[in-house]
C-alpha cells in the first residue's frame, strides 16, 4: 500500500514541478512579447512625431570625471593615512581616564 502511495506521490510531483516548469516559460514567453510589443509601439510614435525621441546627456562624461576626481581623492588621503600615523601602542583614552580617577596607573 505504501509503495502505491509513494508512486503516486512522486508522479505528483513530477506533474507539479512540470506545470510549474510550463508556467514559467509562459510567463516569460509572454513577458518578451509584452516588450517586444512595447519597443516596437514607442518606436512607431517617436518616428510618427507623436513622442519626442530621447536626446543624448553629456551627464555621463561629467559624471565620469567627477567619479575619478573624488576616488582619486579618497585614495589619496588613505595612502597619506598609513604613512604618517602608524604608532606601536594604542593611545586608550579609557586607561587614562581610571588612572585620574583611581590613582592607580592602567596599562
Amino acid at each position: 500500500m505504501s509503495a502505491t502511495t509513494d508512486t503516486v506521490t512522486a508522479r505528483a510531483q513530477d506533474l507539479g514541478t512540470t506545470v510549474v516548469s510550463l508556467a514559467q516559460d509562459a510567463v516569460a514567453s509572454v513577458g518578451e512579447l509584452g516588450a517586444n510589443l512595447v519597443d516596437s509601439g514607442l518606436k512607431k510614435l517617436q518616428d510618427a512625431g507623436v513622442v519626442e525621441k530621447p536626446k543624448r546627456s553629456k551627464k555621463p562624461g561629467f559624471l565620469a570625471v567627477l567619479i575619478i576626481i573624488v576616488g582619486g581623492l579618497v585614495a589619496y588621503k588613505v595612502i597619506s593615512g598609513r604613512r604618517g600615523g602608524a604608532s606601536s601602542s594604542p593611545v586608550l583614552p579609557e586607561a587614562a581616564r581610571l588612572a585620574d580617577s583611581t590613582g592607580v596607573a592602567v596599562g
